[in-house]
């Protein structure tokens, strides 16, 4: 999100962070199904504000999906544990 400059790469990038996403709990299982529609809702949020030029609602997007995400680690395994610390380390780069 942080490179779009239209709303078609905005949209490229949400899908791809959901590939990822599910990617992610195939091959663990670890998020419940009210966390992962967060994640998805906020993302869809964050693509939409980037695209809007809304600087302020990225912000809280994304400090709700880095709240999200985070409660999923502290449920999950070690090896869950370490994919979703990468995740939360992306989001915490966008907030720099």
């Amino acid at each position: 999100f942080h490179d779009a400059e239209s709303d078609e790469d905005a949209q490229e990038a949400l899908a791809d962070v959901n590939e990822q996403l599910d990617d992610l709990g195939n091959k663990l299982a670890l998020y419940t199904a009210e966390d992962r529609a967060d994640i998805q809702n906020n993302l869809a949020d964050l693509a939409e504000h980037r695209v809007q030029g809304q600087p302020n609602l990225m912000y809280q997007d994304l400090s709700v999906l880095e709240r999200s995400a985070d409660n999923l680690r502290e449920d999950a395994n070690e090896t869950a544990r370490a994919a979703w610390d990468g995740v939360l380390q992306g989001l915490s780069e966008c907030t720099l």
